[in-house]
């Protein structure tokens, strides 16, 4: 204890993160290194799955990509940056999506796999003490919560009518 100090709360600022409630360094490369792989698995769906998609589709499929692509580079450097090595390639979500023959299920799949991310996110954002990586998993899991509103607006049917298929033909 700092003799400086008066109080525990004069000293909180200094006190181990586990104590405080927050994830220690291995949980915070962890749960990047996990999202890191949510995002490349999430990207790598979205751009398979635009072959095959209508123009709506295709044009919000190419944002997803570019956008979680971009949220892999940048969760890869806060791992490397926090002095681990990122976790290896590992495609569970993407062959899950890709294993669906039904082109809706592999939309509504790729929206399940963004809702998990999201709820990482809501469990675990306050539990992370430093301050920028916390900013960035907010803004992730906005971004994240926008692409999901959006695949819920192109899976929903039109009023009165049938669902509409991702699928051009």
């Amino acid at each position: 204890m700092n003799e400086r100090f008066t109080s525990p709360v004069c000293y909180a600022d200094e006190a181990n993160d586990v104590y405080m409630g927050y994830l220690n360094q291995d949980e915070v490369i962890r749960l990047l290194g996990d999202l890191m792989l949510a995002s490349r698995a999430i990207a790598r769906a979205a751009l398979t799955l635009i072959v095959d998609a209508g123009p709506e589709w295709s044009s919000f499929l190419a944002t997803l990509h570019r956008v979680e692509t971009r949220w892999s580079r940048q969760l890869r450097l806060a791992v490397t940056h926090m002095g681990a090595v990122p976790p290896p390639d590992v495609d569970d979500i993407y062959e899950h999506i890709m294993r669906l023959a039904d082109p809706i299920d592999r939309f509504a799949a790729t929206r399940d796999a963004l809702q998990c991310v999201v709820a990482e996110l809501d469990a675990l954002v306050s539990r992370i003490r430093d301050e920028t990586h916390r900013e960035w998993l907010r803004v992730l899991r906005a971004d994240l919560r926008a692409f999901i509103a959006q695949v819920d607006r192109l899976l929903a049917p039109p009023l009165g009518g049938a669902q509409t298929s991702p699928i051009t033909g």
